[in-house]
């Protein structure tokens, strides 16, 4: 047990981040997603999304709530939806608090996507990620899994390796491929349930 004036935290395993009584500052108060072009190979100046946590948000709901964004965004780029235009966008980045905590890439072959790969600062992410559904921006529907796990299947997986400098990994492979007819259609689905 540590104690201060200012704040007490109990160190325990069973405690989650909401059990930690946070008085000094907000942690985890800002989320961004950053892309990166294709062709460029330069990064997008300006957010595809950026949120503060207030504080009457608790920090297990502001990660969840935005890694569940970062779903949604890894499948509709996955699937070339908007914001992230036919063969624009090769890779999307996730920062809390200005630190790179996540990555989705994409590799193309034969002018299709071929491999969705995720990567994660550390297993502890990973794992925060995993354990998080799908969050669409402004409503709560899930959609994009279904159209995701129609397209593309699990590959293989690596804890990474710290002293190599190779953060854990999630690679998905392309099962079929997506025809701008069949993005279409999940593209009419989605505006008739928004």
């Amino acid at each position: 047990m540590y104690t201060n004036s200012h704040f007490l935290i109990y160190i325990k395993k069973e405690k989650t981040l909401s059990a930690f009584p946070f008085v000094m500052g907000l942690p985890c108060s800002t989320a961004a997603c950053y892309r990166r072009f294709t062709h460029s190979d330069q990064y997008d100046e300006d957010a595809v999304w950026y949120s503060s946590r207030n504080g009457s948000t608790d920090t297990e709901s502001f990660l969840n709530q935005n890694l569940g964004k970062f779903h949604f965004h890894i499948h509709a780029l996955s699937l070339m939806l908007p914001p992230y235009a036919k063969f624009e966008t090769k890779a999307i980045y996730l920062y809390i608090d200005g630190v790179r905590v996540a990555v989705a890439r994409l590799t193309f072959e034969a002018a299709q996507v071929k491999y969705v790969v995720i990567q994660y600062r550390s297993v502890y992410w990973r794992d925060l990620f995993h354990d998080t559904g799908e969050y669409l921006p402004r409503d709560q529907d899930r959609f994009l899994q279904r159209y995701f796990a129609t397209y593309f299947q699990w590959f293989q997986s690596s804890e990474g390796n710290y002293y190599k400098n190779q953060w854990p990994f999630t690679l998905y492979k392309a099962s079929k491929s997506l025809t701008d007819d069949e993005r279409e259609s999940i593209l009419s689905s989605i505006e008739i349930s928004i």
